[in-house]
């Protein structure tokens, strides 16, 4: 049987608040009772449902193939808004609540717009608080240029989530010079990852993408790295998720 077949679904009905801390646990390396839960302003529409289901599923196959087989989801519970439609297919929320779930829904914050993220405000190797998703983000096809496929973004999520790594690269410090004085993109991959350095040169509400300018040294301020969609070598998952080959480094306290 596959990843994504041993995948169960449970579909609440949020009609209590009631306030739980998380539940994840591992059982024969499979995480069970991930909760997923839709912002209650956020408007009816079946699809967000299905799209959620969907990335899981993904994420749980690519989770499992980056791990070398250790890890895959096991079981998702998703809480379903009192103001959305009553459906047979729900049950009522148990322990569940949308204050204390591991993956929330909701509209975004004008700091991150779709940008998908985990609140981590603690050091390495601590659990994050959530990790938050848009509804444009599970809608909207498109911006799976931006970010990648919706599975791999999950994992990425998630390895900020649950064991508390960060990311590897850097958007204070996005290029260093090397030891052969040339220009390279602050990464924890091989120097063969491609790409472009950029400046949005931006006038009001409106920027543009230009080449970056330098000055014999570095790139001026502002410069950041675009690495290519499409790359052929190895990368790590806290690098370029959207990368068809990458790793994950399973941390010792697991």
């Amino acid at each position: 049987m596959g990843v994504i077949q041993s995948l169960l679904f449970v579909l609440s009905l949020q009609l209590l608040h009631l306030i739980k801390g998380s539940v994840v646990w591992l059982n024969e390396n499979g995480y069970e009772d991930l909760v997923v839960a839709i912002n209650p302003v956020v408007p009816e529409d079946a699809n967000i449902i299905l799209n959620t289901m969907n990335m899981i599923k993904n994420a749980s196959n690519h989770l499992f193939a980056m791990t070398k087989h250790r890890f895959f989801f096991k079981s998702v519970k998703i809480i379903i808004p009192k103001t959305w439609k009553r459906n047979t297919n729900y049950s009522r929320v148990k322990t569940e609540s949308y204050d204390q779930a591991d993956v929330i829904i909701a509209d975004y914050y004008l700091k991150h717009v779709d940008d998908p993220y985990t609140l981590q405000y603690e050091g390495c190797k601590v659990k994050g608080r959530y990790i938050h998703f848009t509804p444009n983000f599970l809608l909207n096809e498109n911006l799976t240029n931006v970010y990648g496929e919706k599975g791999r973004v999950f994992v990425h999520e998630w390895a900020h989530y649950w064991w508390g790594v960060f990311d590897e690269y850097s958007n204070d410090v996005p290029f260093y010079v090397s030891g052969n004085a040339t220009v390279q993109a602050t990464r924890y991959c091989p120097a063969g990852v491609t790409g472009i350095p950029v400046f949005q040169d931006c006038s009001g509400d409106i920027c543009k993408p230009r080449s970056c300018r330098y000055d014999g040294q570095l790139y001026e301020k502002g410069c950041v790295f675009i690495p290519d969609i499409r790359q052929n070598i190895s990368c790590s998952v806290m690098y370029m998720q959207y990368a068809r080959s990458v790793s994950i480094t399973i941390p010792l306290w697991t």
